[in-house]
């Protein structure tokens, strides 16, 4: 079992920022934050701090109605919620996920004869992608204006917003 603190924290699951020891299920939590980033382009928990995100990860349930609001199936749903569970014992482990009856069937319908994801799967996630590196690349240019001002942004959404409008 693994102790200490290494990497970047958006991805960390609950048991790291409580110090009570870690194990393969960090794997599976940090994969289910990049499937919900990916489907929302958003991350499931998000602070202007670290203290902040720290105590949202441990206390806050992801908002699983903004992937329901782009038409993500409820199985995909569950198998998500199921990986970004806040007690390890009940987190999915890996053999779990791979399992899940969400991962099998999509796992056949997204694949051609020859192994490769079709076009529509490819389009969604690239356009998905895209959207996520614009937003992460905002982020990263407002972080570092913070810095240089020498002060942090007690609203990031409302600035986020102000960019994007």
């Amino acid at each position: 079992m693994g102790y200490g603190f290494f990497g970047t924290p958006t991805y960390m699951p609950p048991e790291v920022f409580r110090k009570t020891g870690y194990d393969f299920k960090f794997d599976v939590f940090s994969i289910g934050v990049i499937m919900y980033t990916m489907l929302v382009c958003d991350f499931p928990f998000n602070d202007n701090t670290f203290q902040g995100l720290s105590k949202k990860i441990q206390n806050v349930e992801p908002d699983y109605k903004r992937l329901t609001d782009k038409k993500v199936s409820p199985e995909c749903v569950r198998l998500i919620s199921n990986m970004l569970m806040k007690d390890k014992i009940k987190r999915y482990t890996i053999q779990e996920c791979l399992n899940d009856p969400w991962f099998k069937m999509n796992s056949n319908q997204q694949q051609n004869n020859s192994g490769e994801l079709n076009s529509g799967a490819k389009e969604e996630a690239l356009v998905c992608l895209q959207s996520y590196q614009k937003l992460s690349k905002l982020f990263k240019a407002i972080r570092l204006l913070n810095v240089k001002l020498g002060k942090q942004c007690s609203n990031l959404k409302e600035l986020r917003n102000l960019f994007l409008s």
